[in-house]
């Protein structure tokens, strides 16, 4: 699963994309995503389609800094998905806004049960990459702050987006 998601795309520092994948973000045990997962193949096509949209999406943008962060998807049974960003700096927020109604517009593959959560690190528009090892979207802190406790990331998404 993981070589299906990293061959998705590769950070180059000379191109100024809009979107280049510097690699997919497991957020959950590779064991429980291939339990969840229904086909594998749609899977990764539909995260190939994630970096289209959101590509599309930047494309229509007026203002093209450079930034670096990442794109979460999380999805549901019944074909539902949920999007976030977290860019470093310099996205405007209808920039961030107009990406994830690009994302959750696309019809997500089957999921057979619970929650599927993954990221891809990204440069936007030539930005660096994060360092970071994983993403931390401004709600997602909210919901922690408003819990009162360190949740796992299922339970965040739960508070989230209700199953």
């Amino acid at each position: 699963m993981l070589l299906v998601l990293s061959a998705c795309g590769a950070w180059s520092a000379q191109a100024a994309q809009p979107l280049v994948n510097a690699g997919a973000v497991l957020l959950q045990p590779e064991e429980v995503l291939q339990a969840r997962i229904a086909s594998p193949g749609a899977f990764a096509d539909y995260m190939q389609g994630v970096e289209a949209a959101a590509a599309q999406a930047l494309q229509t943008a007026f203002q093209r800094t450079p930034a670096g962060g990442f794109v979460v998807v999380a999805l549901r049974p019944g074909n539902r998905s949920k999007a976030w960003l977290d860019v470093e700096a310099g996205m405007p927020a209808a920039t961030q806004q107009a990406v994830v109604q690009a994302i959750e517009a696309l019809r997500a593959p089957d999921i057979k049960a619970g929650v599927v959560i993954v990221a891809i690190k990204a440069s936007f528009w030539g930005g660096r990459p994060p360092s970071r090892p994983a993403p931390a979207p401004a709600a997602w802190k909210e919901q922690a702050a408003r819990m009162g406790r360190k949740a796992n990331i299922e339970e965040l998404i739960d508070a989230l987006w209700a199953p």
